[in-house]
């Protein structure tokens, strides 16, 4: 009898890390040292927010946003920042593909509505391709990263930083009825990351 219970806990389990209804991995995460970095991953710098091969950017320190592709994909210094990616498999060539995100919250909360709207427009666009691209019931979309203060939930980064996640997830869900998920809480102990989506692995590597 324990065998066959410790069976079913383990089917269940495996059942709770794949998309339900397919047998593809949901996203997980990574905070080991990547062995062998993607050496044709796909920057996407926040800093000089460059508008180059298809991503979407306001400008230097605003937001970033990947062009949706098989490879894998790098952005670097998520402190205050959140990240989003999302993933799913082509309906062409059967490979994964993926989109990531970079975004300072002071731009798409503060800024101004022009700023909040192109902001909103520009990942709903992103968010709309990679579904209409992907096989049905394959697309997951996550978030991460933020800074908040533990001790001080009304202070303005506590505040700023749940804002920011309701509106990312209201942006998703309005514009494709999927609900990401939060991958990775805000981070507390201070210090950027680094974010490599390894896309055809569904994976995302969280480097301190």
């Amino acid at each position: 009898m324990e065998n066959e219970n410790n069976f079913i806990q383990n089917q269940s389990n495996e059942l709770e890390r794949m998309i339900q209804g397919t047998d593809i991995p949901k996203i997980q995460i990574e905070t080991e040292s990547i062995e062998d970095s993607p050496e044709d991953a796909l920057w996407l710098d926040f800093q000089s927010g460059d508008d180059v091969e298809g991503i979407k950017s306001a400008g230097i320190e605003t937001y970033v946003i990947s062009p949706i592709t098989e490879r894998d994909l790098f952005s670097d210094k998520y402190l205050n920042c959140t990240g989003m990616v999302g993933i799913g498999r082509d309906k062409v060539s059967g490979k994964e593909i993926a989109f990531i995100s970079h975004q300072d919250s002071e731009y798409f909360l503060h800024k101004g509505s022009e700023e909040t709207e192109k902001f909103s427009s520009d990942l709903k666009l992103t968010v709309c391709e990679l579904l209409t691209r992907s096989v049905e019931g394959t697309v997951e979309v996550v978030l991460f990263g933020g800074n908040d203060e533990p001790a001080d939930q009304e202070s303005k980064k506590s505040k700023d930083y749940k804002k920011s996640i309701e509106m990312l997830t209201e942006i998703v869900q309005r514009s494709t009825g999927l609900k990401p998920t939060v991958l990775l809480e805000a981070n507390h102990e201070g210090g950027a990351v680094d974010v490599t989506v390894l896309t055809q692995k569904r994976k995302v590597s969280v480097q301190k």
